[in-house]
């Protein structure tokens, strides 16, 4: 969740051969791809004032452009933090 989910996908990207699939409940996404193999479960709430909706959709085109197998789930009126 939030911080942890976001060094999970990290160190799912630093290292794809210790961690072949990661799910992220609105860690902070990635900005690039160096390693990561996926799949990847992203979770993200629409009103997340801390990974807005934009920065999702970047993403999951990243991971897209990637050829990172991902599904990236967007729960609809959800801010940050709302599963804990």
């Amino acid at each position: 969740f939030c911080i942890g989910g976001g060094a999970a996908l990290r160190y799912a990207d630093a290292h794809p051969e210790r961690a072949p699939a990661v799910a992220v409940f609105y860690g902070r996404p990635l900005d690039a791809i160096d390693g990561l193999k996926g799949p990847v479960l992203g979770i993200f709430g629409s009103n997340d004032n801390q990974f807005p909706p934009a920065q999702v959709d970047a993403f999951e085109a990243l991971l897209r452009r990637a050829g990172v197998p991902a599904e990236v789930q967007r729960f609809e009126g959800a801010g940050h933090a709302f599963v804990t």
